[in-house]
């Protein structure tokens, strides 16, 4: 799963819009645009934020051989599906902690 897609992916399985996400991250609703379709990447400081909101690793987010699956964990897709790495926001997730 490339970059783009799991911004897509990600944003849509926890109902955001272009808007919302972008408000969130301090960026115009173009800008999610551009980093949706592979036009862009955000720069280390929006990363950053991107990773805290989504409780990933700069890993997990830009390694193409590292996919989400539909409740947001990253699975390396070389592994076995029962292998799913746990964010380090495993537990504020768990216990709805934001």
């Amino acid at each position: 799963m490339t970059f783009s897609e799991k911004m897509i992916h990600l944003r849509k399985i926890n109902g955001y819009t272009q808007s919302q996400f972008a408000e969130m991250t301090g960026v115009s609703r173009q800008t999610v645009y551009k980093w949706e379709s592979g036009q862009a990447y955000p720069d280390i400081k929006k990363a950053a934020i991107i990773l805290k909101l989504y409780s990933l690793t700069l890993d997990q987010l830009i390694n193409d051989s590292v996919d989400i699956d539909s409740e947001g964990y990253a699975v390396r897709n070389n592994a076995p599906k029962e292998t799913k790495e746990k964010p380090k926001g495993f537990f504020k997730k768990l216990f709805g902690r934001k």
